[in-house]
């Protein structure tokens, strides 16, 4: 039976940057990666496939709560995606909360034009746009990321890793992430990790071609494969470029106490 390992997060937390450490650290990975949330419009492998003991391991990726039977409730092929989801290694990737709102906001303003014009402060308030599912109608931007990473981080079975961690210590990372799947250690690690401190509007077609451009020029020069999308900055601190002090008291009141547990406080 193929060992699948499967990268749960928030929408803008890292997770091609996760992704993209296990496809180039551990060859057992290297095919490409499968998005949970969109099987039924997958150019790939199946779920028949994907469940098959004679495939090869992939990684699989969603922006599912923790209640992932109920994210995917409604489904056909339900006892499929559980059976796949329940047999994967399980990782999940969380990042500050106020960057994370930071970049989303920049996302979501480039692929819904119909909320270009809302400021930062309004959004914070407002449903989440793009990750709604049922039972989470009400909340806030804020609130959602907080159910979010508080309901996986409840679950003994998942392996969490820090983005900021990844930024600051990459080699320690893949060392865990090498224990956690059971795969030999790199004898060197190939680092994916990107920064850049100029923002693009991440769906404009310059942000899209250059990002196709940068992507083939480390397959073939580098031999580095990456898969990460709409990429804008991945820079730690993103949120003080838009925060106000209202702003992050609404932050902290809302959820606070989460950015203390994960230490970002400090």
């Amino acid at each position: 039976m193929p060992q699948h390992v499967a990268v749960f997060s928030h929408r803008r937390s890292g997770t091609h940057l996760t992704i993209d450490a296990i496809r180039n650290n551990f060859g057992a990975y290297a095919a490409a990666y499968v998005n949970l949330d969109e099987l039924d419009e997958v150019d790939g492998p199946s779920l028949r496939d994907l469940n098959d003991p004679s495939h090869v391991s992939h990684v699989l990726k969603s922006h599912c709560p923790a209640n992932v039977e109920a994210c995917f409730a409604g489904r056909s092929d339900l006892t499929s995606v559980k059976k796949l989801v329940n047999d994967a290694k399980t990782i999940y990737v969380y990042r500050d909360g106020r960057d994370v709102v930071t970049s989303l906001f920049h996302y979501v303003r480039s692929v819904r034009p119909e909320l270009a014009s809302m400021s930062f402060s309004t959004f914070l308030h407002t449903t989440d746009p793009l990750d709604i599912r049922p039972a989470n109608h009400s909340m806030t931007v804020v609130e959602y990321w907080k159910h979010h990473v508080s309901g996986w981080l409840r679950r003994s079975d998942v392996l969490p890793i820090s983005f900021e961690f990844v930024i600051r210590d990459f080699d320690a990372e893949i060392s865990r992430l090498s224990t956690y799947l059971g795969r030999p250690l790199p004898e060197t690690s190939v680092n994916v990790v990107r920064s850049s401190d100029r923002p693009t509007e991440p769906n404009s077609l310059w942000s899209r071609s250059s990002e196709k451009l940068y992507k083939m020029y480390k397959r073939i020069v580098s031999g580095v494969d990456l898969t990460s999308v709409n990429f804008r900055q991945g820079r730690i601190g993103t949120y003080e470029d838009v925060f106000s002090g209202d702003d992050l008291a609404y932050f902290y009141d809302v959820a606070g106490d989460l950015l203390h547990r994960l230490g970002y406080d400090t």
